[in-house]
């Protein structure tokens, strides 16, 4: 009877190898990088495939490019506090989480607020002069990035 039962769970962990699925990586190709200010963050959106039980959805999902030394640096907008929307205030020059009020200046670091990290770096890479990122959603409420 043991057998049986963990049969179900041999055959979908072996046909998501064989298929590939676990290894899939999906870049997203954010535009030119002369398109992004040196100066300023920029906000752009992406569109994410998320399986939701039996379905899958299409969401849009935020992501900042921020200038970075040698080439933009880009960040998730999701807060590392308890996964609350970031925004840009264009007049502070910084970002807020509006749940518990954590606040991160340009370059992403924590100025004031319980964040127990920086904003979250996303993978990113420049091919062909197009900026390109990875989406990871990092567990919330720890010090280290931790990929969920």
């Amino acid at each position: 009877m043991s057998v049986l039962a963990i049969i179900p769970a041999v055959v979908h962990i072996l046909g998501t190898a064989l298929r590939g699925e676990a290894a899939e990586e999906v870049w997203t190709d954010l535009g030119p990088v002369e398109a992004f200010p040196n100066d300023r963050p920029a906000e752009r959106i992406i569109t994410l495939d998320v399986r939701d039980g039996w379905e899958n959805k299409k969401i849009n999902q935020a992501v900042f490019v921020l200038p970075g030394e040698s080439e933009p640096e880009v960040y998730s907008s999701i807060c590392p506090h308890l996964n609350c929307p970031i925004s840009f205030d264009q007049q502070d020059h910084r970002f807020r989480c509006p749940c518990h009020n954590s606040f991160f200046d340009e370059t992403a670091k924590v100025v004031a607020g319980p964040s127990p990290r920086p904003m979250d770096r996303l993978p990113s890479k420049v091919e062909n002069g197009n900026l390109f990122c990875k989406w990871v959603s990092y567990k919330s409420g720890i010090e280290h990035q931790v990929e969920v």
